[in-house]
């Protein structure tokens, strides 16, 4: 299956990345730990395969906590969580060094970019199913707030960037670098102090909870000033409708946290759900580059949330018969536009996709 039109390739080549500016710390990292390590990489290192090593750094800092729980409610060793930060932190230094050896080796080219972001929309939900089970969150109503949040958050990063043209890196000086820095570094204490620590109390609430609400604030301002921003610039009700995809995705995540599915079968359920978000991120994503219109309606979307309904009330057909059958055509459905869209560009540009000429 095609995904991008013929007539509208020629414009990822034109596309030219615009951005809101860096923070302080993306910019101390940069002079002192990214630009140096770059220059590490051979030059027979593709920018691209860059970009795929950091997404497998990033899978490994959830999949290493598998074996000892798939509940989000019990603490992983420490050495696990030790070695879940120093996965992140690889993923973060990574992502962002693939795009400076492209440009080190002048091998920038549209298909980078949409690996790229393609990578950060798969590695979105990742980092907070790490995050919940280093830290033992559990799946409370405020751990779906939490995924809600943060998923709506970079979701509406991509929607503000196709009508505006300019990518939101930070506000406040703060951006995705602080977040996930933000992460590692409770990684690290939950590895020295143990899990428990978050449940200690102040002023009468546990320290999990200021954790979690303090996230949710800051998440929900900046989104708030992002569609106020981008439905201030842009005329008519498109924009609103464009945000009915994330709505629906929300929707069906909730009834994921109603379900019996969530607590047998949570790693599962939350992995076919980030696959959607992802798809949906990138196609978003690849609309904005190849000025292609992004419409409201998404089949998977519509399948996971007719699906969940199903097992949540219906219960027509056995759960985890139906759920199975549910992942393994996600699974698929994403696979297949992946291998679709880069193969595409690959051809379209005449380029290796992890190799150096």
């Amino acid at each position: 299956m095609v995904y991008i039109p013929e007539s509208n390739l020629p414009n990822l080549a034109k596309h030219q990345f615009k951005s809101t500016g860096y923070s302080a710390l993306d910019n101390v990292l940069s002079r002192f730990v990214w630009e140096p390590f770059v220059l590490l990489f051979p030059s027979t290192l593709a920018p691209n395969l860059i970009t795929f090593i950091g997404l497998i750094f990033m899978i490994a800092s959830y999949a290493i906590m598998l074996p000892f729980d798939q509940t989000f409610t019990k603490e992983p060793p420490s050495y696990v969580l030790f070695f879940a930060a120093f996965c992140e932190f690889m993923y973060q230094t990574l992502d962002a060094c693939d795009g400076k050896q492209a440009r080190r080796l002048k091998l920038a080219s549209p298909l980078g970019m949409l690996m790229d972001h393609g990578c950060d929309s798969l590695s979105c939900s990742l980092i907070i199913m790490t995050l919940v089970q280093g830290l033992v969150l559990g799946l409370s109503n405020d751990v779906l707030v939490l995924f809600v949040v943060i998923q709506t958050g970079f979701f509406l990063t991509h929607w503000e960037e196709y009508h505006t043209h300019y990518h939101r890196t930070q506000m406040f000086n703060w951006g995705v670098t602080e977040g996930q820095w933000t992460n590692i570094i409770l990684l690290i204490l939950s590895g020295i102090y143990g899990a428990s620590t978050w449940q200690m109390v102040i002023y009468g609430y546990r320290i999990e909870t200021f954790l979690i609400y303090g996230n949710m604030s800051a998440g929900i301002l900046i989104s708030t000033l992002m569609i106020f921003t981008t439905l201030g610039k842009v005329k008519g009700i498109q924009p609103a409708l464009r945000l009915i995809p994330m709505a629906l995705l929300n929707i069906s995540l909730y009834y994921w946290f109603q379900s019996e599915l969530i607590v047998n079968y949570a790693p599962a359920v939350l992995t076919a759900h980030g696959l959607i978000f992802a798809k949906l991120n990138s196609k978003l994503i690849i609309c904005s580059t190849a000025t292609m219109k992004f419409g409201w309606f998404d089949l998977d979307i519509f399948v996971e949330f007719a699906f969940v309904l199903q097992a949540t009330y219906l219960k027509v057909l056995p759960s985890e018969v139906s759920f199975f059958l549910f992942f393994g055509f996600i699974t698929l459905r994403y696979l297949n536009f992946v291998f679709s869209v880069v193969g595409q560009l690959a051809d379209y540009l005449k380029i290796s996709v992890f190799s150096v000429k």
